[in-house]
């Protein structure tokens, strides 16, 4: 009896092991990748397909030299929220396109799409999420955002900010923080 427990937990310990190792490589791997983009990246546009604020999830869809691509990627919603049909740049490693990561710092305004402008009527940065929630009116229609702020941008309340939006999806609207 002793040996066979002993044959049991050499298996849960070779099981645990082999999963470890799975886990700690793709982290590896996942970690030199996103390396790899910020050093080697090419741009391109990524069309938003989904928003998920419960699975905290954003899908996108881009195409590379004709091939399409699909990219699903975890965001905190309480940093950043999206809606179908906007674009951001998206960066992608030109030997390996499927490997990218979307640029919520730089939305994309599309031709062909009247781009207008408003104030917003209020501006509440979120420095714990390091992102601003927004809102403003088109058309007695209210709409809030929340967008992510880049690094060394400082948002003082007391100036006057632009939203940029789509005539058409005013909706969708920016925050300019230059």
């Amino acid at each position: 009896m002793p040996t066979r427990k002993k044959g049991m937990f050499i298996a849960i310990a070779s099981i645990f092991c082999l999963g470890a190792a799975y886990f700690g490589y793709n982290a590896f791997a996942k970690h030199q990748h996103q390396a790899e983009l910020t050093e080697k990246g090419v741009k391109a546009n990524a069309i938003v397909q989904a928003f998920d604020a419960n699975a905290g999830t954003v899908t996108v869809s881009y195409s590379i030299k004709g091939k399409k691509f699909e990219l699903v990627e975890s965001v905190d919603t309480g940093y950043i929220q999206v809606k179908k049909g906007e674009q951001y740049e998206l960066l992608y490693l030109p030997e390996h396109p499927e490997v990218a990561k979307i640029n919520f710092f730089k939305p994309v305004y599309v031709y062909g799409f009247t781009v207008a402008s408003t104030y917003p009527d209020y501006i509440k940065p979120d420095l714990s999420k390091n992102s601003v929630r927004f809102g403003y009116q088109i058309k007695d229609v209210t709409y809030e955002r929340v967008q992510p702020i880049p690094s060394g941008v400082i948002i003082d309340t007391s100036l006057m900010y632009m939203v940029h939006f789509y005539t058409d999806q005013p909706a969708v609207g920016y925050l300019d923080l230059k």
